[in-house]
């Protein structure tokens, strides 16, 4: 458990999954429009914000709605990745109270046991079985107390760090000159048909 804590901590950090050196290299590339190189840096960056923006570079060549649609599916693929990441921390969070509450019926039933047999005339073996009770109820919250809180403080870094991403990209890809760069191809992994050829232009 305190493993997935850490890797989420890290793993989580605004400057992880948005680079400010990348922030400056795609920014330097486009404004001298150099729209491939931006391609090429966002591609070998390996972070949410490097394949957020590859995934809208390539798409660039159709418009301003088909970034913003690479944008937010992109995006979305991101958040999921990192939620699934730290969705067993909820897990844990929600089974070890029922492992804690198991032994805890348990302990009950071995208190009543003692109770009918040696009645209340020898607390002692009474207070033994109470005591593990208490400790099976208390373990099981030590466990998902952290977990659950861990997970929750997670999750809200994520949602802040990814509008933060979505917000460094509506900034950067609002004001590209589409007009200009329609029909033009940057993602090498694309297929794009080319337009239809006459009879006669082939046989040339």
């Amino acid at each position: 458990m305190f493993w997935l804590i850490l890797d989420g901590l890290m793993s989580t950090r605004l400057t992880k999954l948005s680079p400010p050196a990348l922030i400056v290299r795609v920014k330097d590339f486009l404004s001298r429009g150099q729209y491939q190189a931006a391609t090429a840096a966002a591609r070998a960056d390996d972070s949410p914000l490097g394949r957020v923006m590859f995934a809208a570079l390539g798409k660039v060549g159709r418009g301003q709605a088909a970034a913003e649609d690479a944008i937010f599916a992109q995006m979305e693929r991101e958040r999921a990745h990192f939620s699934s990441r730290i969705s067993y921390l909820s897990v844990i969070g929600v089974v070890t109270p029922m492992i804690g509450l198991t032994g805890t019926v348990f302990g009950m039933i071995k208190a009543f046991d003692t109770l009918g047999a040696s009645g209340v005339g020898d607390p002692s073996k009474l207070s033994a079985a109470i005591g593990t009770v208490l400790v099976a109820t208390a373990g099981g919250l030590v466990v998902a107390i952290p977990a659950f809180t861990s997970y929750y403080i997670l999750r809200n870094r994520i949602s802040a760090a990814f509008r933060a991403v979505h917000i460094e990209c509506n900034a950067i890809f609002h004001n590209l000159p589409y007009a200009d760069l329609e029909g033009y191809h940057l993602d090498p992994e694309s297929f794009v048909a080319a337009a239809p050829v006459s009879e006669e232009t082939v046989a040339q």
